[in-house]
């Protein structure tokens, strides 16, 4: 044996004993399974089975053969929590069957073993696996050191070939956990390094209470009790574009929850406060205290039987996130309340089992309780901003005897006496914490540091009439008495075109000076929306000042400064730009080689002698369609001419197309295939990765054969999505090319490295948008979601 198995492998076995865990040598896994391409031991889950469930052993055996065939870990999870019926020996219909016993932990047989050789087509051997009636839930990867914020190393790319090579072993899988003898990290099944973290605190016991940190670690994490309720109520699969993501619980949302349901058993207190810092999971902690509630698998209590629960925003774009968080983990039927009326009228029929999203203004007004209120369970995000004035009363008035729980992403001032008297108790202030200390101890965030900057660009309220004067004494008279009239606003000063130039400058001087030289980004955080365009502007122009000055040509100039600096659209935006098109059963990407000279425009065309033949523009188009289906977009027909365009062609572009005069003598023209062109695209949306130039050749190539005027347009940004639009969305700040795409988005790309085609740079196209829509998902990262690569 090895310095691993003194160091590590044998310390975590003895921990797992010493908690109750059986240990399986080697030497006993012929006998537990059916074959070494097996991963379920066999006598131990059929006996469970019988046992838990009353079966007898022909039954027993039955239902042992059918989840050999599951082979999907989301319908494993179900599985593990009871949801998966059959029918039995001397029943008629399907009976209701469970592999592992919640309520009663000492009714399953937990076991760990190590050198599990697992035989594929890469046959794999992990150091640790620990099973449950057994059925493998949690692989254990034991390997040199770890750091909770380096999270690289040979144990990460050990956990990944495991997934990759013998899949098998992770069906069934509930997480895993990646371990030097001292130091546990753990993820989910499919998740990638980055998204490990440690368990920091081993509540309800305290630290010292451990002699080491792989103890606590193991405890945590794998304590037989704390383990089954981890499988119960804190794994969830989050529905995204780019299919199924798997998400187990962070330390602060389990405690934070089992806290909640706790206090609710207690029925001691009906309310608590928890301040979890932004960026913690305020949402998911939401989704599982309300699985927990739901289905209180490990907890049997009269408190819990099918209780109503409500979750309370204060603002419509959280009401849409935690209602999308809700309905993308699979909570059962969440409602989500539209209207006034419509919540007198879920919550007032004295039902049960509900669980309803709605903002707390609907409740404006409402002063007569509902019938039986204390079935409520009421958990109000962002607690603190909605808790002053009559808000909170018309609440508490509607459910006069609910349990009533606040959530906070900031801390709660002390001075604050509303929120505290709502939601908390008497000398307890939070029922739970998890402040930015601990997400900065955790590496779930990094530390913030400040520097103070020109003091004379901050506007006080109370020197917005002083700050008038100055600023806008250039103003015509009219214009100035106009606004005066209006009133001046904080709008008005913050986004005044000197503040945001000089502003500006200062970002650029600085950020070149500090940030520049060692390849850091910098964020600009502005007013509104209007502001960030104008703050986009002005960086622009002070850039490419400055490029100009250091010799660049203004054009040169221009260009890159606007490459430089993006406006970064938020997920929901994204989302919003992928939905306009939710509709929409049919693309057709669209993409064109050139002669590579420049379109003439309208006013130089009617400056030409009359009959002049203007040659074309266009020598090669390609084109895929795009069909929607029920896994997302896939490609089908293509169509592809190259056409003859009676002029010349650059040679500048004949080294990127390898298209040659020769190669055309043959080649139809533009009116030739133009029947076939509108043809295949229809009246579909197109989809180009530079819309605008393909926008340009065509509405050029349309009027030189008489389609339409040079001064009209066929095709406009209303036909087209772009790409390359797209990717500045997804990737803020890097050059949009359709090489830098495909890259980010590991497209094979080496059929361009000699050549562009016009059906290969199609079809590229297609693949791009399909990744960003979500609709191409590679077999290897079956659990990875597009923003965890």
């Amino acid at each position: 044996m090895g310095s691993e198995w003194t160091l590590a492998e044998r310390p975590t076995i003895e921990c797992l004993q010493g908690m109750g865990y059986r240990f399986i040598s080697p030497a006993d896994h012929p006998s537990l399974r059916d074959g070494e391409n097996h991963v379920l031991f066999r006598p131990l889950l059929v006996d469970a089975i019988r046992r838990i469930n009353g079966l007898n052993e022909a039954d027993a055996r039955a239902v042992y053969v059918e989840l050999l065939a599951k082979d999907d870990n989301e319908d494993w999870l179900g599985i593990l929590r009871g949801n998966y019926s059959r029918t039995v020996q001397g029943k008629t219909t399907k009976q209701t069957l469970r592999v592992i016993d919640f309520q009663n932990p000492a009714n399953n047989v937990f076991t760990v073993t190590n050198q599990l050789y697992v035989k594929a087509e890469k046959s794999r051997i992990p150091d640790v696996v620990v099973h449950v009636n057994g059925i493998p839930l949690v692989v254990i990867e034991l390997k040199s050191p770890l750091n909770n914020k380096d999270k690289t190393g040979e144990a990460f790319d050990q956990i990944r070939q495991y997934e990759r090579d013998i899949p098998r072993l992770f069906f069934s899988n509930v997480f895993n956990i990646v371990s030097d003898g001292t130091n546990c990290l753990y993820g989910a099944t499919g998740s990638p390094s980055k998204f490990y973290g440690s368990w920091g605190d081993p509540w309800p016991r305290k630290a010292d209470e451990f002699t080491d940190e792989l103890s606590k670690g193991m405890w945590s994490l794998l304590e037989p009790g704390r383990l089954l309720d981890l499988i119960a109520h804190f794994v969830v699969f989050e529905a995204t574009r780019s299919g199924k993501v798997k998400k187990v619980c962070r330390y602060q949302q389990f405690r934070a929850v089992n806290k909640i349901v706790n206090r609710i058993v207690d029925g001691k207190h009906r309310r608590g406060l928890i301040w979890h810092t932004q960026g913690s999971g305020k949402s998911l902690t939401m989704v599982f205290a309300a699985l927990k509630l739901k289905t209180h698998l490990t907890v049997n209590d009269p408190a819990l039987t099918n209780p109503n629960i409500m979750v309370l925003t204060d603002r419509i774009d959280l009401d849409d996130q935690i209602s999308r968080t809700f309905q993308a983990c699979g909570l059962p039927n969440p409602v989500r309340i539209e209207s006034m009326g419509d919540l007198r009228s879920v919550i007032g029929k004295g039902l049960n089992g509900l669980t309803v999203l709605s903002t707390i203004f609907k409740f404006a007004g409402s002063q007569q309780a509902i019938p039986d209120s204390g079935s409520w369970i009421v958990m109000v995000d962002e607690c603190h901003r909605t808790q002053e004035k009559d808000l909170g009363a018309y609440l508490r008035a509607t459910l006069p005897d609910a349990r009533f729980f606040g959530f906070t992403g900031t801390p709660v001032k002390k001075n604050d006496k509303d929120t505290y008297a709502n939601f908390g108790i008497e000398g307890e202030g939070y029922l739970d914490k998890y402040g930015i200390d601990d997400a900065v101890a955790d590496g779930a965030t990094v530390p913030i540091h400040y520097t103070g900057r020109k003091t004379d660009w901050h506007i006080d309220d109370a020197k917005i009439d002083i700050l008038f004067d100055n600023w806008f004494a250039d103003l015509p008279d009219d214009k100035l008495a106009e606004l005066k009239k209006r009133g001046v606003t904080m709008a008005d000063l913050v986004k005044h075109p000197r503040r945001i130039g000089l502003i500006a400058y200062d970002i650029w001087t600085h950020f070149k000076a500090y940030a520049l030289p060692d390849g850091f980004k910098a964020q600009i955080v502005a007013f509104d929306r209007e502001a960030v365009i104008l703050y986009k502007q002005a960086m622009d122009a002070v850039i490419a000042d400055d490029l100009i000055n250091q010799g660049l040509s203004e054009s040169d100039a221009h260009d890159q400064a606007a490459a430089m600096s993006a406006c970064v659209y938020s997920k929901s935006q994204e989302d919003d730009t992928l939905d306009d098109l939710s509709d929409v059963g049919r693309l057709v990407a669209i993409d064109a080689e050139t002669t590579g000279f420049r379109v003439p425009t309208a006013a130089e065309i009617k400056k030409m002698p009359k009959g002049l033949r203007l040659p074309g523009i266009m020598i090669e188009i390609g084109c895929i369609e795009l069909l929607r289906g029920e896994d997302g977009w896939k490609t089908g027909e293509s169509w592809h001419r190259r056409i003859q365009p009676g002029g010349p062609i650059a040679k500048a572009s004949i080294a990127v197309h390898g298209i040659n005069p020769a190669d055309l003598k043959d080649a139809p023209q533009f009116r030739d295939v133009l029947d076939e062109f509108e043809t295949f695209i229809g009246q579909d949306v197109l989809l180009a990765h530079s819309a605008e130039n393909e926008i340009e050749f065509l509405n050029f190539e349309y009027a030189r054969v008489g389609r339409c005027g040079f001064d009209e347009v066929i095709f406009s940004d209303n036909d087209f999505v772009c790409t390359q639009e797209l990717s500045r969305q997804f990737f803020p700040g890097v050059p949009g090319s359709l090489d830098v795409l495909c890259d980010r988005l590991w497209i094979d790309r080496s059929d361009r490295f000699e050549h562009h085609g016009a059906l290969l740079d199609a079809l590229l196209t297609a693949e791009a948008f399909m990744k960003m829509a979500g609709g191409f998902v590679q077999d290897d990262t079956r659990y990875m979601s597009f923003g965890d690569q």
